[in-house]
């Protein structure tokens, strides 16, 4: 994916944020440290596991698989 493609890539908060909380589920069900349950962080707390999401939709979305060119 080059760059005038990425600029254009539009991810909803919502996406985001659904990704990031299956991440952080999995995170934490593979033994990881004690956590909060998802509910229970605060935005501060999601905002980490929101850029991870983004960033791993980003490069799912440029894969060869799903039509990317990565």
């Amino acid at each position: 994916m080059n760059e005038d493609q990425q600029d254009q890539l539009v991810i909803s908060l919502d996406t985001q944020y659904a990704v990031a909380h299956a991440i952080y589920n999995r995170f934490h069900a593979n033994g990881h440290r004690k956590h909060l349950t998802w509910e229970n962080l605060d935005d501060d707390g999601r905002e980490p596991w929101r850029l991870i999401a983004k960033d791993a939709i980003t490069e799912m979305l440029a894969s060869p698989e799903i039509g990317g060119t990565a």
